[in-house]
């Protein structure tokens, strides 16, 4: 079965009174890592956030920037994505074994079907395993069992060879910092970025070169 996840949300995703996946028993949010959130962002929309579960057995990293060179498989996604693989693979595998079952997928579900039995819908969110994420980008998810924050290492598109460059990491630092700025200016947050656990990682990585 593919590694589990555990995340915490960035600061400015929901408004008071969320709460986290605890196994199925939505309890108020205390501060620490799960698999899933529930609540209402700070727009105020009913809102489920979640890691998304790798569906491609071999499909490590995708990721947008410009048009990819390579001859890519399934046309119909585009060129303009590009798409890291596993080790000593050549092709996106079948869908993941376990997926359906993966307590990444089984917290998502329950997420979603819980929010919205309260709210009458709910709009789901993910961490994606793409070099943009934003949550990824903060350095706010990792391993469930090893508690290590995951990182991208050696990413390279197979299709084409292109690498990621550091200015397109530096877009999703870049987007958290700018929405949480703009949700602090129309007075519907209040509270001060720079006070985050993950602070600390998004100045050092903006500082360092976009």
């Amino acid at each position: 079965m593919e590694q589990v996840y555990e995340f915490r949300p960035l600061p400015d995703y929901f408004s008071n009174g969320f709460r986290r996946y605890a196994n199925g028993l939505w309890i108020p949010d205390d501060g620490e890592y799960d698999l899933a959130f529930i609540g209402n962002a700070q727009e105020g929309y009913p809102l489920c956030l979640y890691v998304e579960s790798r569906c491609r057995e071999n499909i490590t990293c995708s990721w947008a920037n410009g048009q990819c060179k390579g001859a890519i498989p399934y046309s119909y996604l585009g060129s303009n994505w590009h798409y890291a693989l596993r080790a000593n693979t050549t092709d996106w595998g079948e869908i993941a074994t376990g997926y359906w079952d993966h307590p990444n997928k089984l917290a998502s579900d329950s997420g979603m079907r819980v929010k919205s039995s309260e709210s009458g819908c709910c709009n789901g969110r993910s961490i994606r395993f793409q070099f943009n994420d934003n949550h990824i980008a903060a350095g706010l998810l990792r391993e469930r069992d090893t508690k290590q924050v995951f990182e991208w290492n050696d990413v390279k598109c197979y299709y084409c060879g292109e690498e990621p460059t550091h200015t397109e990491y530096n877009k999703a630092l870049k987007h958290a910092v700018a929405r949480h700025a703009a949700l602090k200016r129309i007075g519907v947050i209040h509270t001060t970025f720079d006070k985050c656990d993950c602070v600390g990682v998004v100045k050092e990585q903006i500082l360092c070169g976009a």
